[in-house]
């Protein structure tokens, strides 16, 4: 298998190589795939969050034999790169919640990063955490989870989106627990199977529900605020909104609380 980076702000993975397939989730820039097979204009990928499918392979670049070890991850939903190429024009790029790049130097108030093209963009030091690889993500608290989730608010739901230009109920859990070091699997049948039951909810809990023809399996989650409160990318809303876990369906549909931070 061949290992590449996504030369994408974001890139759709899809169920089948075609655009009308279904969307089942979306890779950030400068992640690595494996290259399983190409067919045509699109590679068979497997994403960092372990889903199988299908990607533009023009959006894909080759992955360089030796990598730096200083990162930084993008700490807001998004920021903007000044990229800095070798022809006349220089884009602007949105990074997204999440995205990892490599880092050239540090000149605060920015930083000189490196693009999965190889070429060099700057970003706001302020909109990003630098760490080293070896050492991962630093691992964040439920109060830094809470701040970044309730910037979401309003985003549009997007089925197979992680970013906050569209998402769905466990890409924002997903990509918001990506953010504080805690790895989450994509989906949110798998997200329950993975955390810690509890009785007694605290901020940043997750809470999970079942579908109306499937009681037990849980196929919507969203992140407890408190009082009575959870945080939700909304497909009947169209947005992430906040809603009383007593109201009418989420009483009635609620499977229990999940916890991975401690608190």
């Amino acid at each position: 298998m061949e290992t590449m980076l996504v030369a994408a702000s974001v890139a759709d993975l899809y169920r089948a190589p075609w655009v009308g397939a279904e969307r089942v989730t979306q890779v950030l820039l400068g992640a690595q795939v494996q290259v399983l097979a190409l067919q045509g204009e699109w590679a068979q990928v497997v994403a960092p969050d372990g889903y199988h499918g299908w990607l533009w392979s023009a959006l894909l670049v080759p992955a360089p034999e030796k990598r730096r070890d200083t990162l930084l991850m993008v700490d807001r939903p998004s920021i903007q790169i000044q990229a800095v190429g070798t022809g006349e024009e220089c884009p602007l790029l949105t990074a997204f919640l999440g995205t990892i790049l490599e880092v050239g130097r540090d000149f605060s108030p920015l930083v000189k990063v490196v693009l999965p093209t190889g070429d060099p963009g700057w970003v706001p030091a302020m909109g990003v955490k630098c760490f080293r690889r070896e050492e991962g993500i630093p691992r964040a608290g439920p109060a830094r989870l809470l701040e970044l989730a309730r910037q979401f608010l309003g985003v549009p739901y997007l089925w197979g989106g992680i970013t906050a230009a569209g998402l769905d109920c466990s890409g924002l859990t997903y990509i918001l627990y990506h953010a504080c070091g805690v790895k989450l699997p994509r989906d949110a049948n798998e997200q329950f199977l993975a955390g810690t039951g509890v009785k007694n909810l605290v901020p940043g809990d997750l809470v999970f529900f079942a579908g109306g023809r499937r009681p037990l399996f849980p196929t919507h989650v969203g992140i407890y605020l408190g009082d009575g409160l959870f945080l939700h990318a909304s497909s009947r809303s169209g947005r992430v909104v906040v809603t009383p876990l007593e109201e009418g369906f989420y009483r009635e549909h609620y499977l229990g609380g999940r916890r991975y931070l401690t608190p």
